[in-house]
């Protein structure tokens, strides 16, 4: 069964603070089993793209697909893939299960802005 505890989470968030400090991270533990990290503010501009709304300042990220997805935004690209090397680092292959593929030793999750409160962009300092 997948499972991330809360000190490896805090850990990573220190890490991620030290990393990005012109950044606002929201880094949870979610049920014990995913790491979810959000990109709440910052100094860039909401990344383009063509599924989304004009005036949406919300979208999860595909952890598998940041390159492909990312690549018109440079910027977003390089912090995304950073931020998925850090919270992946101890993430290993649990168990191989015939009927549904491989389980992780945890899960990843990432967006940038939340469902409820959007990405916000800030001016640098």
């Amino acid at each position: 069964m997948p499972y991330i505890s809360p000190e490896v989470v805090k850990e990573k968030r220190n890490e991620l603070k030290k990393m990005f400090p012109e950044f606002k991270l929201s880094v949870t533990n979610s049920h014990y089993s995913k790491i979810q990290v959000s990109v709440m503010s910052g100094p860039l501009p909401f990344p383009d793209g063509e599924e989304r709304y004009e005036n949406e300042k919300y979208t999860d990220v595909n952890h598998f697909y940041i390159e492909s997805h990312y690549k018109y935004n440079p910027e977003w690209k390089e912090i995304l893939m950073k931020i998925k090397n850090v919270i992946g680092k101890e993430q290993r292959e649990l168990v191989y299960d015939g009927d549904y593929g491989s389980v992780p030793t945890y899960y990843i999750g990432m967006s940038i802005g939340k469902w409820d409160k959007e990405y916000v962009q800030k001016s640098k300092k």
